[in-house]
């Protein structure tokens, strides 16, 4: 593989699809976790590590969660947000 080759590779990997995810009867769409996205996920938690608020996994699925294009359906700076998406089963 060329070095051309190479770097076109990767850049069809840095922009992937949404998966679908069938859960009781409803479809949601989920972003493929990048390097990008594991960065951002990391710096909202050193943001918010001071507020003990327990939802560290509603930021997380904030970023996550997606329409059938791939846009963020939710606010991960959102109270709101992310204390609905900490609530989930």
């Amino acid at each position: 593989m060329t070095r051309d080759e190479l770097r076109a590779a990767l850049a069809a990997l840095s922009n992937p699809p949404p998966v679908q995810v069938d859960v009781r009867g409803q479809t949601f769409f989920v972003r493929v976790l990048t390097a990008h996205d594991a960065d951002l996920m990391r710096l909202a938690a050193e943001r918010y590590k001071d507020a003990h608020d327990s939802c560290d996994s509603g930021r997380s699925l904030a970023y996550l969660l997606c329409d059938e294009a791939g846009e963020t359906i939710f606010d991960a700076d959102s109270a709101d947000d992310v204390l609905m998406l900490s609530r989930l089963h």
